[in-house]
């Protein structure tokens, strides 16, 4: 029995509770719930088991091929590629494996809410990986990270939570996953996918993601896959998210993106958001774009067929693109389309933000438009991938927009 006083939950609350076993019992009520005098609720309650960390997938696999299907299983490989020195004893290493040139398939849906969840821990996310992560189409859920539980993470550079820490020549491909992050430290990176990407491909993806930044900071990035990406591809990636933070000090700079926050050299095709981002304070400087916030090296940067129906609030919202700079140019952008609203300082809400060069800054809305006509924006989408794929082999796009029966633009493989 849990004993509350009367009150209303009007967000819900979760029970999380522990037998002499060590086996941990979660009841969340999602909804709003109100505990009255003199009456009980009565509930079946999840039971979830925090077992030990499972090694057999690593040390039995052939071929430089590896399957993880359960929670001790992706609990293990964090632990091995951070170094845990319990993890390398374990399977015989003694440095931390990166998996280059290795695969990893996942075989099952993942439930992580026994290893973190609110009130539980937080995950520590994979280390640097630089093989394949083939998700199969299976999905990791009730992700939860924590900076106030990670303290001993933080370094100099900042703080990284998502799935993976860092992708270093990395493919991950048809994974899902759902979570929720918290931080409250300065020169974070916060991602669904990962916290950082370099010459990598993150590719049919898709994501539903709460980050809540509790107070802003100098170099915060965060994004719905990525957080900070250079060289890296991001190829049908969808995510649903709702990011919020609060920049007190308004002369630093972060960056929020629905798909990635900053990113350096990137290719973005056929990517599709929903949801909100908002900066509470609009007279700060975070530029936050329903796709991408912040595009270094516009010229060799391309964002072509992407859509997006997410609320943007900032100084200047972009519901596309936040804002591009430095000499090297202006992106490439072609046929996105855009639905969401965006609100802040400018009465402006178009597809770019900004363009920061020499400090000065304007609206602009170039290769990007708002959606009024599905089919026709279909069909400038579809013919755009089809281009793509010509001048982007290595990066090639199967897949297609089509309008579903709610008149709601989706993306479908044409394999």
């Amino acid at each position: 029995w849990v004993v509350l006083p009367p009150t209303v939950f009007s967000k819900g609350f979760t029970i999380t509770a522990t037998n002499s076993n060590g086996d941990l019992f979660i009841k969340k009520f999602s909804s709003e719930i109100t505990i009255e005098r003199n009456k009980y609720l009565s509930a079946k309650v999840e039971v979830l088991y925090k077992q030990a960390p499972s090694y057999t997938w690593y040390t039995s696999a052939t071929d430089d091929v590896y399957t993880i299907k359960t929670a001790e299983d992706l609990y293990a490989l964090s632990k091995l590629t951070n170094g845990d020195t319990d993890a390398l004893a374990a399977v015989g290493e003694t440095e931390a494996p990166t998996f280059e040139g290795k695969t990893i398939n996942l075989s099952s849906d993942i439930n992580l809410a026994a290893y973190c969840s609110e009130g539980v821990e937080s995950w520590r996310p994979i280390g640097e990986f630089m093989g394949t992560f083939e998700g199969n189409g299976y999905s990791i859920y009730n992700l939860y990270g924590d900076d106030e539980e990670l303290k001993d993470t933080y370094i100099s550079g900042g703080w990284k939570m998502a799935l993976f820490n860092s992708l270093s020549s990395a493919t991950i491909r048809n994974l899902c996953l759902d979570g929720k992050i918290n931080c409250r430290y300065h020169k974070s990176s916060i991602g669904g996918i990962a916290a950082s990407a370099s010459n990598s491909t993150i590719k049919n993806c898709k994501v539903n993601m709460g980050i809540n930044i509790a107070y802003g900071g100098v170099g915060h990035s965060a994004g719905g896959i990525c957080a900070s990406a250079n060289y890296t591809a991001f190829i049908a990636n969808q995510a649903i998210v709702s990011i919020s933070t609060y920049q007190s000090e308004y002369y630093l700079t972060s960056f929020y993106g629905g798909i990635v926050g900053h990113c350096q050299y990137g290719k973005l095709v056929a990517c599709k958001t929903q949801g909100n981002i908002k900066e509470r304070n609009t007279q700060a400087f975070s530029y936050i774009g329903g796709i991408v916030g912040f595009l270094l090296q516009g010229d060799s940067t391309t964002i072509d067929a992407c859509f997006s129906s997410c609320d943007v609030q900032s100084r200047q919202p972009g519901l596309i693109l936040g804002s591009y700079g430095t000499e090297k140019g202006t992106p490439k952008i072609s046929s996105c389309y855009y639905s969401g609203e965006g609100s802040g300082m400018s009465s402006s809400s178009l597809g770019i933000g900004t363009k920061y060069y020499s400090g000065s800054e304007r609206p602009y809305d170039y290769g990007t438009q708002r959606l009024s006509d599905i089919s026709s924006a279909i069909e400038s989408m579809n013919n755009t991938i089809i281009e793509w794929n010509t001048n982007n082999p290595d990066y090639s796009c199967n897949y297609r927009y089509f309008v579903s029966e709610s008149d709601t633009i989706e993306l479908i493989s044409v394999k």
